[in-house]
């Protein structure tokens, strides 16, 4: 029996790191491993899929949609995210947080380790300390144009999929008390959702534009006031390669559903 009910992480970004802490929450007795802990909940994100390759052409990405490079095909993924900065950076982040699901999933499989992964999109809302989101409401309230511009190399092309298509460029947001309430559902369900992935997000996928005629809404902002600038680099999403498929986490949480994100937009600003 676990000494805590739960461990919910927030800050594991390297494999050493997991390792550590598995081996902290482990007891060794008769050959047998227990835990110290009843459920941990590891909070991942969707930079994962920018270490991985997709197998699905669906508009929205499902959790299980994703596969590991070929040798040859990570040497061609790895010159694709050498367009941009934030490639590179997404390539490395996601990598090291890929990493740490796994050493989580082998646990499991081996001794049966607690836990949950819940992968967020870009967050905003109370406590949200990444910025993003509050930038681009300071550019809307300051009437300052909103650079929209996605270079070569900020979309994860599928293949059979035009990334110049409009289509092709909507994205999730996660509201944050939906993480804090998906975080209390996981909890709930214990066993239910242990050794499982899953998404957190918003059913809605939106496009910058769309995400900032939202804001200037709950600003009471009219829309005709927003100006956009199609030459300079936008600043979101962080990731690009489509909407994130929340079916699982709607499924395995009832009652928990995330917020409309109008609603979920007019209370955060």
């Amino acid at each position: 029996v676990g000494s805590t009910d739960a461990v919910v992480d927030f800050i594991g970004f390297q494999e050493p790191y997991l390792q550590d802490t598995l081996e902290s929450l482990t007891i060794e007795a008769g050959g047998r491993k227990s835990f110290t802990t009843r459920h941990y909940i590891f909070i991942s994100t969707d930079s994962v899929y920018w270490a991985q390759k997709f197998s699905c052409l669906d508009a929205r990405l499902p959790e299980e949609a994703a596969r590991d490079f070929s040798p040859q095909e990570f040497d061609t993924h790895l010159d694709y995210c050498k367009l941009t900065s934030l490639g590179e950076y997404q390539l490395r982040y996601g990598g090291n947080k890929l990493g740490c699901e796994r050493v989580l999933q082998e646990a499991w499989e081996a001794d049966g380790f607690p836990y949950t992964i819940l992968r967020l999109p870009d967050v905003y809302g109370p406590y949200d300390n990444l910025g993003g989101f509050w930038e681009l409401l300071q550019a809307i309230e300051m009437r300052r144009p909103i650079p929209v511009h996605l270079q070569n190399g900020r979309i994860r092309p599928r293949e059979g999929q035009n990334p110049e298509d409009p289509a092709n460029r909507r994205f999730s947001w996660v509201f944050a008390e939906d993480v804090r309430d998906a975080i209390l559902a996981c909890l709930s369900k214990g066993a239910e959702v242990q050794g499982l992935s899953m998404h957190i997000a918003h059913e809605e996928a939106v496009n910058l534009r769309e995400t900032a005629v939202m804001i200037a809404d709950a600003m009471s902002i009219r829309a005709t006031a927003l100006r956009f600038d199609e030459q300079r680099n936008a600043a979101l999403p962080s990731t690009d390669f489509g909407a994130l498929d929340v079916s699982k986490s709607l499924r395995l949480l009832r009652p928990w559903r995330p917020t409309a994100m109008r609603a979920a937009v007019g209370r955060a600003v």
